[in-house]
């Protein structure tokens, strides 16, 4: 059975930078008060598309695997922030780069999307049904949010990471995964009223704003991700002690410590310093921190 082997990945984050000082300017904050609280100091803000981040990420990734573009079989696209409803975002990639051959979709699972992606890819090229495929995660979560709300304005951040997989008989890429839904807390982060359930005759002013459950988040992200890092260890029989890296969604520095504490892990295997200067930027974290 071929393993899917990451052969190129690239990032694109936007050249605009919203320090935390900027933010004190508008908001009840300070740089002291955001970095203690959440490890970071900026982020970036994108004036163009999610799929021209992802676009150029894309290049980038191709050109590190020193790959055609027509040479993919499918592109996945994570994102919680999509151009539009449809077309998908994946196809507006597959314009950009010229790759007319691959299949095309938006995977859509808000911060997990790339790891999902990721997982899917494997499991297409374990399978024998495609070679090569494209994974992007991208974001412009800055749409969304309520620049007058404190708790989320100072948390999120825009950019996006992309991999090349490619069917290889050498033992590597993603040797284990576990995927989950804690369904039961959904609404603990949520974008309310912006889809199909929003009421087309409401009054409403046309802005987004992002429910934020801090706590609860907290709880059930460091018992999530403990209890999904422990079972795909199990999986791919691989001891704790022989993890050289460790690379956790960039959402919040005390989330990511908290984690490291319950797996029991060193601070120097934690790849964390990303979320300083991009923040929580959802779908493109995975990829961006591993860059």
């Amino acid at each position: 059975m071929p393993n899917a082997k990451i052969i190129g990945w690239g990032k694109c984050v936007p050249p605009a930078v919203l320090h935390n000082n900027d933010l004190a300017t508008f908001l009840d904050t300070s740089d002291e008060w955001v970095a203690s609280r959440t490890g970071i100091r900026e982020r970036r803000i994108s004036h163009v598309l999610c799929s021209d981040l992802a676009t150029v990420a894309a290049q980038r990734a191709l050109a590190c695997a020193d790959v055609e573009p027509d040479s993919l079989d499918l592109i996945i696209f994570g994102t919680s922030s999509a151009d539009a409803a449809f077309p998908n975002s994946a196809s507006a990639v597959q314009k950009n780069i010229g790759a007319g051959r691959a299949a095309c979709f938006d995977l859509n699972a808000a911060c997990t999307s790339f790891v999902y992606g990721l997982s899917m890819a494997t499991s297409l090229i374990q399978s024998g049904a495609m070679k090569r495929i494209l994974i992007i995660g991208s974001e412009i979560i800055s749409h969304w949010l309520d620049w007058t709300k404190r708790d989320t304005a100072v948390l999120f951040g825009d950019g996006a990471g992309a991999m090349v997989v490619e069917a290889s008989e050498e033992k590597l890429g993603l040797l284990s995964f576990k995927l989950g839904c804690d369904g039961v807390a959904r609404d603990a982060l949520s974008v309310p009223n912006s889809g199909t359930g929003r009421s087309r005759f409401a009054d409403i002013d046309g802005l987004y704003d992002i429910y934020f459950d801090g706590q609860e988040i907290f709880k059930r992200a460091v018992r999530g991700m403990s209890e999904a890092a422990d079972d795909a260890l199990k999986q791919a029989d691989v001891a704790k002690e022989d993890i050289a890296f460790l690379v956790p969604h960039q959402a919040n520095m005390r989330i990511i410590d908290e984690f490291a504490k319950q797996l029991k892990l060193p601070e120097s295997v934690l790849i964390a310093r990303d979320i300083e200067t991009t923040g929580n930027t959802s779908a493109a974290s995975i990829p961006l921190a591993m860059h």
